[in-house]
Protein backbone atom coordinates (compact mmCIF):
# COMPACT_ATOMS: atom_id res chain seq x y z
CA UNK A 1 0.00 0.00 0.00
CA UNK A 2 2.20 2.58 0.82
CA UNK A 3 4.18 2.06 -2.33
CA UNK A 4 1.25 2.99 -4.52
CA UNK A 5 1.06 6.12 -2.09
CA UNK A 6 4.71 6.22 -2.26
CA UNK A 7 4.86 7.23 -6.49
CA UNK A 8 2.53 9.55 -6.73
CA UNK A 9 4.05 11.70 -3.79
CA UNK A 10 7.15 11.50 -5.61
CA UNK A 11 5.60 13.15 -8.46
CA UNK A 12 4.06 15.98 -6.60
CA UNK A 13 6.99 16.61 -4.83
CA UNK A 14 8.79 16.71 -8.23
CA UNK A 15 6.36 18.99 -9.73
CA UNK A 16 6.53 21.68 -6.72
CA UNK A 17 10.54 21.47 -6.67
CA UNK A 18 10.80 22.40 -10.90
CA UNK A 19 8.16 24.98 -10.48
CA UNK A 20 10.21 26.42 -7.28
CA UNK A 21 13.43 26.06 -9.72
CA UNK A 22 11.51 27.31 -13.11
CA UNK A 23 9.54 30.42 -11.36
CA UNK A 24 12.96 31.92 -9.22
CA UNK A 25 14.28 33.67 -12.70
CA UNK A 26 10.98 34.78 -13.40
CA UNK A 27 10.12 36.77 -10.18
CA UNK A 28 13.84 38.08 -10.89
CA UNK A 29 13.09 38.98 -14.36
CA UNK A 30 9.57 41.15 -12.90
CA UNK A 31 11.79 42.95 -10.39
CA UNK A 32 14.20 43.98 -12.77
CA UNK A 33 14.68 47.70 -13.92
CA UNK A 34 11.59 49.47 -15.50
CA UNK A 35 12.33 49.86 -18.91
CA UNK A 36 11.74 53.19 -20.67
CA UNK A 37 10.38 54.27 -23.33
CA UNK A 38 10.37 57.32 -25.52
CA UNK A 39 7.38 58.57 -26.92
CA UNK A 40 6.33 61.05 -29.61
CA UNK A 41 3.53 63.88 -29.77
CA UNK A 42 1.42 64.38 -32.59
CA UNK A 43 0.04 67.56 -33.93
CA UNK A 44 -2.16 67.99 -37.24
CA UNK A 45 0.11 69.23 -40.30
CA UNK A 46 -0.73 70.74 -43.88
CA UNK A 47 1.39 70.15 -46.97
CA UNK A 48 3.21 72.08 -48.29
CA UNK A 49 5.15 70.72 -50.94
CA UNK A 50 3.40 68.94 -53.99
CA UNK A 51 4.69 66.74 -56.53
CA UNK A 52 3.42 65.11 -59.91
CA UNK A 53 5.12 63.32 -62.54
CA UNK A 54 3.39 63.51 -66.07
CA UNK A 55 4.65 61.05 -68.42
CA UNK A 56 3.77 61.17 -71.94
CA UNK A 57 3.95 58.71 -74.89
CA UNK A 58 3.54 58.94 -78.61
CA UNK A 59 3.81 56.56 -81.93
CA UNK A 60 5.20 57.14 -84.99
CA UNK A 61 6.30 55.95 -88.32
CA UNK A 62 10.18 56.83 -87.30
CA UNK A 63 12.19 58.16 -84.61
CA UNK A 64 12.24 61.46 -85.62
CA UNK A 65 8.11 61.71 -85.74
CA UNK A 66 7.12 60.18 -82.70
CA UNK A 67 9.74 62.27 -80.68
CA UNK A 68 8.25 65.26 -82.59
CA UNK A 69 5.06 64.15 -81.19
CA UNK A 70 6.07 63.85 -78.12
CA UNK A 71 7.48 67.10 -77.80
CA UNK A 72 4.25 68.48 -79.01
CA UNK A 73 2.15 66.93 -76.03
CA UNK A 74 4.83 68.15 -73.43
CA UNK A 75 4.23 71.32 -74.82
CA UNK A 76 0.93 71.27 -74.39
CA UNK A 77 1.28 69.46 -71.23
CA UNK A 78 3.95 72.60 -69.78
CA UNK A 79 1.40 75.43 -70.87
CA UNK A 80 -1.32 74.14 -68.79
CA UNK A 81 0.76 73.52 -65.84
CA UNK A 82 2.05 77.07 -66.54
CA UNK A 83 -1.25 78.64 -66.69
CA UNK A 84 -2.81 76.00 -63.83
CA UNK A 85 0.69 76.67 -61.38
CA UNK A 86 2.29 79.76 -62.66
CA UNK A 87 5.99 80.38 -63.51
CA UNK A 88 7.06 79.65 -60.35
CA UNK A 89 6.10 76.05 -60.78
CA UNK A 90 9.63 74.10 -61.12
CA UNK A 91 9.33 71.84 -64.27
CA UNK A 92 11.93 69.00 -64.39
CA UNK A 93 12.70 67.05 -67.88
CA UNK A 94 13.19 63.50 -67.05
CA UNK A 95 14.34 60.46 -69.39
CA UNK A 96 13.04 60.44 -73.06
CA UNK A 97 12.79 56.81 -74.37
CA UNK A 98 12.26 55.42 -77.46
CA UNK A 99 11.11 51.73 -78.13
CA UNK A 100 10.30 49.91 -81.62
CA UNK A 101 7.45 47.49 -82.57
CA UNK A 102 8.34 45.33 -84.97
CA UNK A 103 5.79 43.82 -87.56
CA UNK A 104 4.03 40.37 -87.60
CA UNK A 105 4.56 37.95 -89.98
CA UNK A 106 1.30 35.50 -91.31
CA UNK A 107 2.46 33.35 -88.53
CA UNK A 108 2.80 35.66 -85.68
CA UNK A 109 6.16 35.78 -85.67
CA UNK A 110 8.40 39.02 -84.98
CA UNK A 111 9.90 40.61 -88.68
CA UNK A 112 12.95 43.05 -88.78
CA UNK A 113 10.37 45.58 -90.58
CA UNK A 114 9.61 48.12 -87.75
CA UNK A 115 5.89 48.72 -87.83
CA UNK A 116 5.53 51.91 -85.42
CA UNK A 117 8.35 53.67 -82.80
CA UNK A 118 6.85 54.74 -79.05
CA UNK A 119 8.64 57.74 -77.56
CA UNK A 120 8.29 58.08 -74.01
CA UNK A 121 9.08 61.67 -72.60
CA UNK A 122 8.61 62.85 -68.54
CA UNK A 123 8.53 65.67 -66.63
CA UNK A 124 8.29 66.32 -62.93
CA UNK A 125 6.25 69.06 -61.52
CA UNK A 126 7.29 70.28 -58.29
CA UNK A 127 5.25 73.15 -56.40
CA UNK A 128 4.21 75.02 -53.39
CA UNK A 129 0.23 75.48 -54.43
CA UNK A 130 -0.69 71.87 -53.17
CA UNK A 131 -4.55 72.58 -54.12
CA UNK A 132 -3.61 74.03 -57.40
CA UNK A 133 -0.98 70.93 -57.61
CA UNK A 134 -4.23 68.50 -57.11
CA UNK A 135 -6.30 70.24 -59.50
CA UNK A 136 -4.09 70.01 -61.85
CA UNK A 137 -3.60 66.30 -61.91
CA UNK A 138 -7.20 66.19 -62.76
CA UNK A 139 -6.85 68.51 -65.87
CA UNK A 140 -4.08 66.66 -67.32
CA UNK A 141 -6.21 63.37 -67.14
CA UNK A 142 -8.81 65.44 -69.44
CA UNK A 143 -6.43 65.69 -71.78
CA UNK A 144 -6.23 61.88 -72.87
CA UNK A 145 -9.62 63.09 -74.58
CA UNK A 146 -7.99 65.49 -76.75
CA UNK A 147 -5.60 62.64 -78.07
CA UNK A 148 -2.59 62.96 -75.59
CA UNK A 149 -1.49 59.86 -74.09
CA UNK A 150 0.16 60.41 -70.57
CA UNK A 151 0.08 58.70 -67.60
CA UNK A 152 0.47 60.35 -64.09
CA UNK A 153 2.26 59.42 -60.93
CA UNK A 154 0.93 61.58 -57.55
CA UNK A 155 -0.01 63.97 -56.83
CA UNK A 156 2.24 63.14 -53.51
CA UNK A 157 2.14 65.65 -51.12
CA UNK A 158 5.07 66.78 -48.39
CA UNK A 159 5.45 68.46 -45.10
CA UNK A 160 8.76 70.55 -45.40
CA UNK A 161 9.01 72.45 -42.37
CA UNK A 162 8.16 70.17 -39.00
Amino acid sequence: MYKSILIPVSVVVGLIAAATIISKPWVTIQHAEPIMVKGYAEREVRADQGSLTVRISEKGTDNGEAYEKAGTSLDTVRKLIVDTLGEEAELVELSSSLSETKKLNEKGNRTNEVDYVSATRSLRVNSSQVEELEALSRQLYDLNGEGIRLTLSGPEFFVSKL
